[in-house]
């Protein structure tokens, strides 16, 4: 499953690519619905661009170990420290 999604608010957005593979990623593709809050556990990857004379990373997409899209999901994040 590939989808995008935005964190923040007003000028402080970022959108990011999500990246989710197995049967887990195929039964959420089924359940979710566009404008849901997410929860999403898994690593940062940077994107290389491929367009003539890039010479970096043009973004970054998550590698998803996990998606949660239930009402916790949407409330703020826990401080894990």
């Amino acid at each position: 499953m590939r989808t995008t999604v935005e964190s923040g608010e007003g000028r402080e957005t970022m959108r990011f690519e999500v990246v989710m593979l197995g049967e887990a990623a195929r039964e959420i593709a089924r359940r979710i619905q566009p404008g849901a809050g997410v929860r999403i556990v898994g690593s940062l990857r940077p994107v290389q661009s491929y367009r003539a004379g890039a010479s970096g990373p043009e973004s970054l997409e998550i590698v998803a170990a996990e998606i949660d899209f239930s009402a916790a999901a949407a409330s703020p994040a826990e401080d894990r420290s």
